[in-house]
């Protein structure tokens, strides 16, 4: 027996999941400009309403020019088509 098929999600309904987890998720365009966060990533921003069309690597959560180094590292892979995935206290 199979399962029924699900209905399709919207982006609506992804952004409720995704508003819903406790981690920072975030959604980059290709120059690394935020188009859309999470509402834990907007929680721990100084300036949450301005966070969308800030540049990730400009945010104030980096308490480091080496996290900001390694940000762009991931951000330069991921440009090119590869996996990257980074975890930085924050």
């Amino acid at each position: 027996m199979t399962a029924p098929p699900l209905p399709p999600v919207g982006a609506e309904d992804l952004a409720a999941v995704l508003d819903a987890v406790q981690i920072f998720v975030a959604l980059l365009s290709s120059d690394g400009t935020l188009v859309w966060a999470n509402r834990t990533a907007r929680s721990l921003s100084r300036s949450p309403e301005t966070l969308v069309g800030s540049r990730l690597l400009d945010a104030s959560w980096w308490s480091s020019p080496a996290d900001v180094q390694t940000l762009a590292d991931a951000l330069a892979r991921v440009a090119v088509g590869q996996d990257a995935r980074v975890e930085l206290d924050l």
